[in-house]
C-alpha cells in the first residue's frame, strides 16, 4: 500500500485529538482505508471527508484506533483529497456533491 495522505486532527484551540493515515489499496479488488487514532482520554467523533465533504463519521473510544474502509459507492479516486477533522457540530447534507 502506498501512503497518500496523513495528518493530525486538532481542536479549534490547537489540542491534538487524533492522528490519521489514508492508505490506498494495492489491488482494485481491495478497498482503500483511513486509519484513525484517538489520542485523547475521552470519546471522540471524527469526520472523514472527500474533497471537504463528509463521507463517514467514526466514533472512537479513548486511546483507541479504527480503520474506516472507503467503499466503492463513495467514488474515491486518486485525485481526491481525503482528510479527517474533529466532528464538532451537526452536519447538514446539501446534496451538492452527488457522485
Amino acid at each position: 500500500m502506498s501512503q497518500k495522505e496523513h495528518g493530525e486532527v486538532r481542536s479549534t484551540s490547537g489540542t491534538l485529538k487524533g492522528i490519521y493515515h489514508y492508505l490506498d489499496s494495492p489491488s482494485p479488488h481491495l478497498f482503500p482505508f483511513v486509519f484513525i487514532s484517538n489520542v485523547t482520554n475521552s470519546l471522540q467523533m471524527f469526520r472523514v471527508c472527500k474533497n471537504g465533504k463528509p463521507i463517514a463519521f467514526p466514533l472512537l473510544l479513548p486511546n483507541q484506533y479504527k480503520i474506516v474502509y472507503i467503499k466503492d459507492f463513495q467514488n474515491v479516486s486518486s485525485c481526491d483529497d481525503i482528510t479527517v477533522t474533529e466532528h464538532l457540530e451537526e452536519y447538514i447534507y446539501d446534496e451538492s456533491d452527488l457522485d
